[in-house]
């Protein structure tokens, strides 16, 4: 690109061919011309909503919310770690010494974590794994499975093969998703969570033992309202 091109006040090509040197076409802009339709997206993308309220309200809320779960003694612990999340701990005044470093320390060693955090971010993957497996996992299955039990026709035969797929879906709407609430409220959380990961891991064994639609749409039938309750 020339001097010449810049004073005169031309705009430069953003992108340009590297196999023939010629210059492509400038890179559209998503947002326009507009600059407040430019400072409004990137104001939903960084915007904290701690700093939607005053520094004395996060606080009073921070320690509201403590109140209200039986933890009133961490109160003013809550009160700085909001202020923390609000405005960065630079600028927090009252933490302590201790506080203070352990801030830094975080600050750069990002990937520092206690083993119990690794454990849990390990379990989470695999959950998420697992669950995939669960909704996906028949689709190789779609190749084999209707020949298999007979019912690899069309018309009827079809609808049936439909059913078995999407009866997953059908029954975490339907069945598994109203049942959250009753089960949390008397097995508890870890109680819910144990029983619908008990399901989850006994219902793709059952699929894999089926020896009949009937049996692999049972399997697949409890599998949705394990997927849905979790």
């Amino acid at each position: 690109m020339s001097e010449k091109e810049l004073k005169n006040g031309s705009p430069p090509h953003m992108a340009h061919n590297e196999k023939d040197g010629s210059n492509s076409p400038p890179l559209k802009d998503e947002f326009g011309p507009d600059p407040a339709r430019r400072a409004s997206v990137a104001m939903n993308i960084v915007e904290n909503p701690l700093r939607r309220t005053s520094r004395e309200q996060t606080v009073v809320d921070a320690e509201a919310f403590c109140n209200a779960n039986e933890m009133g003694e961490h109160a003013a612990l809550f009160g700085r770690a909001a202020l923390v999340a609000r405005d960065g701990f630079h600028n927090v005044p009252g933490l302590t010494e201790d506080e203070r470093t352990a801030l830094e320390y975080e600050k750069g060693h990002k990937w520092h974590g206690p083993m119990m955090l690794w454990y849990s971010i390990g379990l989470c993957a695999i959950g998420a794994a697992t669950q995939g497996w669960d909704q996906t996992g028949s689709n190789g299955a779609n190749l084999s499975f209707p020949e298999e039990f007979g019912i690899a026709g069309g018309g009827r035969d079809a609808w049936i093969v439909g059913l078995v797929n999407s009866i997953i879906f059908l029954t975490a709407g339907l069945i598994g998703a109203w049942i959250v609430d009753p089960m949390n409220k008397y097995l508890g959380r870890r109680g819910e969570i144990f029983v619908t990961a008990a399901c989850l891991t006994a219902t793709p064994i059952g699929s894999a033992f089926a020896r009949s639609w009937q049996g692999l749409f049972a399997a697949r039938f409890v599998m949705g309202i394990g997927i849905g309750a979790k």
